[in-house]
């Protein structure tokens, strides 16, 4: 049969100094703020029994806010004296009760039901908390620096907001490593019932702590608490229970029925400092995670584990405990086998609904042996522990066992406390050594550049998170985090180019393997170093803030690019654009199934785009935690045998012409042998053709072994074609395609037609400005021809471009087209010539292919501002001399501005050379032809003709 027991109470006597008052309400104060309001430090504020529609504020003062419970420990009084923060005429008013003004320990909540809590947004300082200032916390209770919370239910508080954080209580106690901290103490509470949502991100439903300051959450009943997210980012979701953010002591807490995404019962994650708790006979049961972590979730940080129970506890992956960090746990019951004296895998054959033990349960007694965890002792028997403690005083596992004074050393987190400071010349920087070091292996090199919003004295700890994932996911390396300006100048990039050179000359580096990241500021880090020497690294991980501009220079390195941005951003899609552009086919590493994943790296995808609906910068917290990044990862390395020098001896032909030449040359400092193929693909990445290329003085000049390989191709339709190159490493088993190294185009031609002047509708004069539309046309017979751009070149100083850049849509074969925005131009006010050039540059999918001008009549100031004299019709004069030697001038007239071509054949018809071919204004020309074809050569003696 089982026992009948009495439960005991603790009456804690009320002594008030004669300094010390007592203020009641209602009594003395119609409401409990009133009551703060006439305190002074030392009062009690006493507070009868009833519904109180408030949210208080304690204003720093050090006093006491209690029910009756303080005067007689009757429990009563806890349930029918509530502080309800759901105000009937404002029911989103806030936090409950706020400790937001400096309070420590001895500002004191004690014996109330809080309840109806909504949330603060953010009353932290900028810069020192962690979350975005426009994050809601602290649904029931807000805590910024200290407080104490003893004997409340803190029940059914709700906050929505992304992010949201701690629907029942929030405690920030500092996150500097030089400032103040608080202390926080939550003891003998219940905290049920509460619930934290967001759209990509919550945490905490029943408790947040954030900080490294010191938070003791004892002998509380955590239960039936739940994280509700709709597209949750995994690491920054989680704990139902509790989330800790930094550092905290957890003695005989019951954590049960709680949901998260991740870590159901309790959640821990680090930042730039790792978090650090000890866990100590805590029973962790019957929580469900969504992702990971039933029981608890712990990345990037320590923790002792001693005397606890886990158990029943249900997630996709790891339904007991996910750990990424130092984890030290003992004399613990868990589902999975974790390493560690005196774990059980068993079960504890809990009695009742309260998770006490029952006799049989092969937890009593099997706790760490060492007297300091004893049971607590039966104030009536020394012999004997303190019900529901059993069998010996040897601790029970679990939160019925054990005591609540025991004291337990923080311990270092190894990763943090392996990230070494040093300095190179003025600059301060972070080593990490890659595990189990041994100077005579080579080991990869990771550079981690930290972000702007780092708080004092940690931005050197901010490769933890890249750390304890590379180490998790077996990513074994040196790791170097230097300390770097945000507001980045050439000398930052300098230093930390000098420091990284210097690092591989004094350590055992893998150069083929040295990988760049960093987010938000930290990925402008990225692209200064990438353009700054882009084939020192093997790969690069740019972070949520960086800009596209640097993308040619950095076109052979992989990257796995994390932009931050949603699916449908314009933003988003213009990034994932630049990226493709470079040649590289994206494979979007958030939306693709581990299948997809896997096959695309082993596939050697070079470009990775992960991105996160909704998350914006919050994207860095979740980059490094994904095992797909790391495989990539180290199948990366810096090609050895690197194509340069790359070229074709036409950007543009025609279809019928017989081929294009490629040539390239090859920096191979290690003399590895190889073998190069020539890649042709269309501007939709279709692969087309492979060509071997040959260093033979037959492919590309006219000596063998001379370091120029080469091979022709022919045999076109009108398309715009790009080339690369894919190098077989034949001594190292390595291969590397270098795409995009040389375009060219049967396309078109498209030129240069004509312009109209469409303001001021007039020929210009000295000092005018105007606005010009240009005229492109498609001289091809089947392709229409799109991603066209014309680009005004200034050659005269007399005319300033105020606009210089403009697009077409498309081109149809011989259509002429306007562009879609005008030109602007200024003539100089002193300009007195009557005739200004213009270059015409004619770009296709960004490449220049056609270069042509056009000439601006000016009427000078000097003239009467009349039509200027022109030729009256096309002419085209005899040359002279004739017969010449070894040069003749052509002399023709033209009407009005015209597309000229002037073009000498032989008695057979076939072109020999072309003269002229531009856009000219009307007035008289005169060519000189010096007998020469037009690849240079001298023509033999005979009878040719000239047509314009």
């Amino acid at each position: 049969m089982k026992p009948y027991f009495i439960t005991m109470f603790v009456i804690t006597i009320l002594v008030l100094s004669a300094e010390a008052g007592v203020i009641n309400v209602p009594a003395d104060q119609p409401t409990i703020q009133a009551g703060i309001d006439a305190a002074a430090n030392g009062d009690t504020v006493l507070v009868a029994d009833g519904t109180y529609f408030e949210n208080i504020n304690y204003n720093g003062k050090a006093i006491t806010v209690s029910s009756h419970y303080l005067m007689d420990s009757d429990t009563s009084h806890i349930s029918n004296t509530i502080i309800d923060g759901s105000q009937p005429t404002n029911p989103n008013s806030g936090s409950v009760v706020s400790f937001i003004s400096g309070e420590d320990t001895t500002s004191v909540l004690n014996g109330f039901t809080v309840t109806g809590g909504s949330g603060n947004f953010s009353t932290i300082p900028r810069g020192e908390g962690y979350y975005p200032d426009f994050s809601l916390r602290g649904g029931g209770v807000f805590v910024s620096r200290g407080a104490k919370i003893t004997h409340n239910r803190v029940i059914y508080n709700n906050i929505h907001r992304g992010p949201a954080s701690g629907g029942g209580i929030y405690a920030f106690t500092g996150n500097s490593m030089t400032q103040g901290n608080g202390n926080v103490i939550i003891r003998n509470n219940l905290i049920a019932n509460n619930k934290a949502s967001g759209t990509y991100e919550a945490s905490g439903a029943g408790i947040l702590v954030e900080g490294i300051g010191y938070t003791l959450i004892s002998k509380n009943t955590i239960k039936n608490n739940r994280v509700e997210v709709d597209d949750p980012i995994e690491t920054t979701s989680g704990g139902g229970g509790i989330y800790i953010f930094g550092t905290a002591i957890l003695i005989k807490n019951v954590i049960v029925g709680n949901e998260a995404p991740n870590g159901g019962g309790i959640a821990a994650r680090g930042y730039h400092v790792g978090f650090n708790i000890r866990l100590v006979n805590n029973t962790i049961a019957d929580n469900n995670a969504s992702l990971k972590g039933g029981g608890i979730y712990l990345s990037n940080g320590h923790c002792s584990a001693i005397n606890n129970i886990f158990w029943a506890n249900t997630a996709p992956t790891d339904p007991d405990i996910f750990y990424r960090g130092n984890l030290d746990m003992s004399y613990c019951i868990t589902q999975g086998i974790i390493p560690g004296a005196g774990n059980l895998q068993t079960d504890p054959l809990f009695e009742d609904s309260e998770y006490h033990l029952s006799d049989a349960s092969p937890a009593i007694d099997a706790g760490n042996p060492d007297p300091k965890f004893n049971d607590t002792v039966d104030p009536g028997n020394a012999s004997i522990p303190l019900w529901p403690a059993k069998g010996s005083l040897i601790a029970d596992m679990g939160a019925f066992g054990g005591n609540d004074t025991v004291h337990v050393e923080i311990e270092d987190y190894l990763v943090q406390k392996n990230f070494l400071y040093k300095q190179f010349g003025s600059l301060d920087y972070r080593l990490a050594y890659p595990l189990n070091y041994d100077s005579t292996s080579t080991y990869p090199l990771t550079i981690v550049f930290h972000g702007a919003a780092i708080y004092d004295g940690t931005e050197l700890y901010a490769g933890l998170q890249w750390r304890i994932n590379a180490e998790h996911y077996d990513y074994n390396e040196f790791t170097i985090l230097p300390l770097w300006n945000v507001r980045s100048t050439d000398l930052d990039r300098d230093r930390a180019h000098d420091l990284i050179r210097d690092i591989i000359g004094n350590y055992p580096i893998d150069t083929t393997k040295i990988v760049i990241t960093g987010h938000s500021r930290g990925g402008g880090a990225v692209k200064e170093l990438l353009k700054l020497d882009p084939q020192l690294f093997s790969a690069a991980v740019p972070v949520s803030a960086i800009s596209r501009s640097f993308l040619a220079k950095i076109k052979h390195v992989p990257v796995w690019v994390n932009h931050g941005s949603a699916d449908n951003a314009s933003s988003s899609r213009d990034y994932i654009a630049a990226f493709e552009n470079t040649g590289l086919t994206a494979v979007y590493a958030e939306d693709s199934s581990a299948v997809q994943m896997s096959a695309a790296i082993n596939n050697n995808a070079r470009l990775f785009y992960s991105e996160f609906v909704g998350a914006g910068h919050i994207i860095a917290r979740h980059t490094y935690d994904n095992k797909f990044l790391f495989e990539w990862i180290k199948k990366q390395s810096r090609p050895l045998i690197r194509p340069q020098n790359s070229a074709v001896n036409k950007r543009f032909l025609s279809v019928n012409e017989d081929s294009v030449l490629f040539t390239t040359t090859f920096s191979n400092p290690h003399d590895f042998q190889y073998q190069p193929t020539l890649i042709v693909e269309n501007f939709d990445k279709e692969k087309l053709r492979e060509i071997s290329l040959f260093d033979d003085g037959l492919h590309g000049d006219s000596l063998a072994q001379d370091g120029i390989w080469g091979n022709h191709i022919s045999s076109f339709q009108e398309d715009t074609y790009r080339l690369g190159v894919h190098v077989n490493n034949l001594d190292k088993e390595h291969e590397f395609y270098f795409h995009d190294l040389a375009v060219f185009t049967t396309n078109g031609p498209v030129t240069f037609e004509y312009y109209e002047i469409t303001s001021p509708d007039t020929v210009p004069n000295p000092g005018d400005s105007f606005k010009l539309n240009i005229f492109l046309k498609n001289n091809g017979e089947t392709a229409s021809i799109s991603g066209i751009e014309t680009r005004l070149t200034q050659i005269d100083p007399c005319a300033e471009l105020r606009f210089f850049g403009s697009t077409i849509d498309g081109l149809d074969p011989g259509e002429t087209k306007a562009h879609n925005r005008t030109f602007s131009i200024k003539i100089d006010g002193d300009c007195s010539a009557s005739t200004i050039p213009v270059q015409v540059d004619i770009y296709l999918h960004d490449y220049l292919f056609w270069v042509d001008t056009l000439y601006i009549d000016v009427v000078p100031t000097s003239v009467a501002a009349s039509e200027p004299v022109k030729p009256e019709k096309f002419a085209l004069l005899q040359n002279y001399p004739n017969p010449f030697n070894p040069e003749t001038s052509i002399n023709f007239t033209i009407p009005k501005m015209s597309r000229v071509t002037l073009v000498i054949y032989d008695i057979l018809g076939r072109k020999i050379r072309t003269l002229v071919s531009e856009t000219k204004a009307a007035g008289s020309y005169n060519v000189t032809w010096n007998g020469k074809n037009n690849q240079g050569q001298p023509l033999a003696s005979g009878l040719y003709f000239y047509k314009l």
